[in-house]
């Protein structure tokens, strides 16, 4: 993922969390399951590895390797899939899968041990109040200051090493991060691949594995379920599943929805063209005749507003600004041709869509598994 500031005083995010948070790839929707199994070498000795990790990124579904290495992970709906393997003391291992039927992967996943370096550290009494303060920055950068985050905790934090160069913070984890989500009631394993911060960008990597927690009451499930609902509503996910609507069109979906779309070249434009002409939905993508998805494809910026709820109040503080709150604003612009997008707003390639404005600020705590659905 990647954060630029702009002199709008927002920040730009290409992807979201595949964090590579994650380039996790299309399920099919209504189809079949599947299972995917596979095993797990040391790659110098050649003996199996039990007690991997073994999951699709940014899903729900995963397992744990046996006593011979292998793993089995059922349900796989068909798709393409990024198949993460990770292991304390070795290197993550990662593979793109195509699940169409049964599946056994192969060649076996073969992890190589890490070599630990580093320099000696000083250790003194400033250290422990430093690195609290560089765990803040880490933790509102990772998982915003969404009100999500606000009950949002890395439950390992001690994990983490930090390095400051000027304005810059690089942080790195010597395992995976245990996230405890009690706002949308999901744990969240992550896989920590790069994270560097800047006064001007962010760009972080790592894959995702989603579990769901156990409510302690009814009224917890509930709340759950609504936050989760109010998390999707108003996301870059709804709009392009608004978008992809056809039983009523895309123009009637997106204004039910609460959607408004504008389109500008340049960013300073942006507030010019809010009230341009409505936009021919044909310049915004195309669809594929033998599939229900449809492939994103347009130039320059597509500015998106949300009309049914307001911005949070952490997201004018975040970005300095002192004016009442208004809707939610955001826009994006796509990093390659064209993006392949299925019915539910879900896209293979996190990276292919850059996102500005309040799309922007919700991240990590504001994620939910491919498997939701409103």
């Amino acid at each position: 993922m990647c954060f630029k500031k702009n002199y709008f005083q927002h920040q730009c995010l290409i992807g979201l969390l595949s964090l590579v948070i994650y380039s996790c790839r299309l399920f099919a929707q209504a189809q079949p399951q599947f299972q995917v199994s596979g095993v797990v070498l040391d790659a110098d000795t050649g003996q199996p590895l039990p007690n991997a990790n073994v999951f699709l990124a940014n899903t729900m579904k995963g397992g744990v390797t046996d006593s011979n290495g292998r793993f089995v992970i059922p349900d796989v709906p068909a798709g393409t899939f990024d198949l993460v393997v990770s292991r304390l003391g070795y290197e993550v291992a990662r593979r793109e899968i195509q699940v169409a039927g049964d599946l056994e992967v192969t060649p076996a996943f073969k992890l190589r041990s890490l070599i630990l370096t580093g320099e000696d550290v000083e250790v003194t009494a400033s250290v422990p109040k430093k690195w609290k303060a560089q765990l803040e920055r880490f933790n509102d950068l990772l998982l915003s200051t969404t009100s999500n985050a606000k009950k949002t905790n890395i439950l390992n934090p001690e994990v983490l090493d930090f390095r400051e160069e000027n304005d810059g913070l690089t942080a790195t984890a010597s395992e995976p991060l245990v996230i405890e989500n009690q706002a949308l009631g999901y744990k969240l394993n992550l896989v920590l691949v790069e994270f560097v911060a800047s006064s001007q960008k962010l760009a972080y990597k790592g894959s995702i594995k989603f579990d769901e927690l156990s409510p302690s009451s009814d009224k917890q499930a509930e709340e759950w379920r609504k936050n989760r609902l109010r998390t999707y509503q108003g996301s870059l996910r709804h709009f392009l599943a608004a978008l992809s609507d056809t039983t009523m069109g895309p123009v009637m979906r997106l204004k039910q929805e609460g959607f408004e779309i504008f389109t500008f070249k340049f960013l300073w434009e942006r507030e010019t063209q809010r009230l341009a002409d409505p936009l021919s939905m044909d310049r915004l993508f195309r669809r594929n005749p033998k599939s229900p998805e449809l492939y994103l494809d347009f130039h320059d910026y597509l500015g998106v507003r949300y009309i049914h709820e307001r911005e949070e109040r952490p997201f004018l503080y975040y970005h300095h600004l002192t004016r009442d709150a208004g809707v939610q604003e955001s826009w994006i612009t796509l990093e390659g041709r064209d993006v392949k997008i299925d019915h539910q707003g879900r896209y293979a390639n996190e990276l292919a869509i850059a996102k500005y404005g309040y799309w922007a600020w919700e991240r990590l705590a504001d994620m939910l598994p491919y498997e939701y659905s409103p």
